[in-house]
């Protein structure tokens, strides 16, 4: 399999980048730190490629070992004894994953408590370091209750922040939903629409082009229930990291083209390698130069006598 992929990604660059992003993807989805298989292709891939190549994911292989031994120690803390035996974090060294993905949920209280429990155990191992949170990421375990009838769910944590918030209320719109979440009302609206479908809430339109969701009180049968969805994809592709920073580039260096009359190209090189800091600014001139082009196709910029502006 491994030589089958290679042969469809002349670019070994780019392969390792997408190997980067599926191996982030798996493990985010898991409810526990296993990554024997990962590790056994990691092995094979690194007979074919050169160690450095394969440095960012020997780093997150690392973090994941280093995670459950972290887990277990602040778990033996006597401030933790009993308080996170349903919670998992995995500490990672965040300048060696992929781009992250996601709006970040405000979090339920208990919720809450038991990430402020966990931050403080890490703290009282590890200071003076301290843990910055990403709770659009991860997954979670759930059981929902619907009278004598109980169903269980593995969904992202922003899908169980979601439901969780019908614990204590049966009727939510959107757009109130989305304000206590501090969720955009389109990403409010797709999450919440994986508990429609399987039939935990269910969706009527209300005024102002609004949804109400309305919890469901009794148990949905299994049969004609299709499959959860796919997991959540937490990591941007390596065409979507590339399609992020190009928008950055042309946001740049139209400002700059606005700003100036003209600039030649080793001048919008050195700006950009100034102002430009995340993301951080690493094409060559050469590249740069293809950009320009770019722009230059959908006139939006004109070279002439040795300079780049604006269209008259």
């Amino acid at each position: 399999v491994t030589s089958l992929l290679l042969s469809i990604f002349a670019d070994k660059e780019r392969y390792t980048g997408e190997y980067k992003a599926m191996m982030a993807q798996k493990v985010l989805s898991r409810l526990d730190y296993d990554t024997t298989l990962d590790k056994r292709t990691f092995q094979l891939l690194k007979l074919r490629f050169p160690e450095k190549a394969m440095h960012d994911c020997d780093v997150m292989l690392k973090d994941v070992t280093d995670s459950r031994r972290t887990d277990t120690n602040i778990k033996a803390l006597p401030q933790t004894q009993g308080l996170l035996e349903n919670f998992d974090a995995l500490i990672i060294s965040a300048e060696f994953w992929p781009k992250f993905q996601g709006e970040e949920p405000v979090l339920p209280d208990r919720i809450q408590q038991q990430y402020d429990t966990y931050a403080a155990g890490y703290k009282a191992l590890r200071a003076p370091r301290s843990l910055h949170w990403c709770p659009q990421l991860g997954m979670a375990d759930l059981t929902l209750h619907f009278g004598a009838h109980e169903r269980q769910y593995t969904v992202s944590a922003v899908h169980a922040c979601i439901i969780m918030k019908f614990e204590d209320r049966a009727r939510w719109l959107a757009s109130e939903l989305a304000a206590m979440l501090e969720l955009s009302d389109q990403v409010l609206r797709s999450k919440a629409g994986l508990w429609v479908s399987q039939k935990v809430l269910r969706e009527e339109p209300a005024r102002y082009g609004d949804v109400l969701y309305i919890r469901c009180e009794e148990a949905p049968e299994e049969e004609g229930l299709g499959p959860l969805p796919p997991t959540d994809s937490f990591v941007l592709t390596q065409d979507q990291v590339v399609e992020k920073e190009e928008a950055m580039y042309k946001s740049y260096i139209m400002t700059m083209l606005t700003n100036n009359e003209s600039l030649p190209l080793e001048r919008i090189h050195n700006m950009l390698k100034m102002f430009m800091i995340d993301p951080k600014y690493n094409k060559t001139l050469i590249e740069l130069e293809t950009f320009l082009e770019k722009l230059i196709a959908q006139d939006l910029a004109v070279f002439e006598g040795g300079v780049y502006k604006k269209p008259a």
